[in-house]
């Protein structure tokens, strides 16, 4: 328990050291537009979910002579999607999805001539934490229309989803004055889903993610 708290004082005494030196514009909020896709091996769940995000970054440098700078915060993304197949549509998939993701990434900023403008390219690893997996199926029947409703999180299905992934970002983020830009592609090194033994590559289900984000700095 000391050992906690004293790295969590030297964490906020280096963070606030860092942004004495930096200046106000260390900050950053963001919010995104994502396309999550989703390769079930079974053909299991939705294809692909599109939602938005809202994020914070803090920018702290590491080196003055390197221009080297760690970016690190939070977001939390929401994504959703409506699918129908069948003959004539008959049948609807709705999906919906929400995460949380801290990612760290390491960046240089360079800067384009004496303009007020930066490019930024990024990577490092990122922790996500999906909070919600679901998906309902509605068609209609000679007794009238039914459901199913799956949570691909819970503990009770054959072969649940991952509550935690481990992933990397690659990117870049564009700068001018205190607006920002950026693209991140964010791959899942963990699979979503994971079967077991003979049915294993059957269930699995692997995700990567596109992040389009504007935001600005304070």
């Amino acid at each position: 328990m000391k050992s906690i708290i004293v790295l969590f004082v030297a964490f906020l005494f280096i963070s606030i050291h860092t942004q004495a030196q930096e200046g106000s514009k260390s900050n950053r909020i963001t919010l995104s537009y994502e396309a999550m896709n989703l390769n079930w091996q079974f053909n299991d769940g939705p294809g692909a979910v599109k939602g938005i995000s809202a994020g914070y970054a803090r920018v702290s440098q590491i080196g003055t002579k390197t221009g080297l700078a760690i970016e690190y915060g939070g977001k939390i993304s929401w994504l959703h999607s409506v699918e129908k197949e069948g003959y004539e549509d008959e049948i609807t998939h709705r999906s919906t999805f929400m995460n949380i993701s801290l990612p760290v990434n390491l960046t240089r900023p360079f800067t384009i001539g004496n303009s007020d403008f930066s490019v930024s390219p990024f990577v490092g690893p990122n922790f996500k934490f999906n909070l919600m997996g679901k998906e309902k199926r509605t068609w209609d029947s000679i007794d009238g229309k039914k459901n199913t409703r799956t949570n691909f999180l819970s503990r009770e299905e054959r072969f649940p989803a991952k509550i935690f992934q481990f992933g990397i970002n690659i990117g870049a983020g564009f700068r001018f004055k205190d607006f920002y830009a950026g693209y991140t592609f964010q791959p899942d090194l963990t699979k979503y889903r994971k079967g077991e033994g003979e049915l294993e590559y059957n269930f699995e289900c692997k995700t990567h993610t596109s992040i389009v984000s504007v935001g600005f700095y304070f």
